[in-house]
């Protein structure tokens, strides 16, 4: 993901994310919305900056930003609870008539 996203929030705009499970196992996505990436993805980069290189350098700064469907040390601690709602959810999307 690209550094606007850290910005970049609106009721209608939604993140969809896939893991493939290649090659036997069922594809699963998620239905995430702006409201909840954006403030995720701002704060993860912003720790993973005070935080130095497995070399012991700090990080420098890039555009790149990182979404986990995993706990991380810089997520909630119910992160696990919130992506189950999403988890599937094609109507999280809302009611586009």
């Amino acid at each position: 993901m690209g550094k606007k996203v850290d910005s970049l929030v609106n009721d209608q705009l939604y993140y969809a994310f896939v893991r493939l499970n290649m090659p036997n196992d069922t594809p699963e996505f998620w239905i995430v919305p702006s409201t909840i990436v954006a403030p995720i993805v701002k704060k993860s980069h912003e720790i993973w900056m005070t935080r130095t290189a497995k070399n012991g350098t700090p990080h420098k700064e890039n555009p790149l930003r990182n979404f986990y469907l995993i706990p991380r040390y810089n997520f909630p601690d119910d992160w696990e609870e919130q992506l189950e709602h999403f988890k599937g959810n094609i109507k999280s999307l809302g009611d586009w008539d």
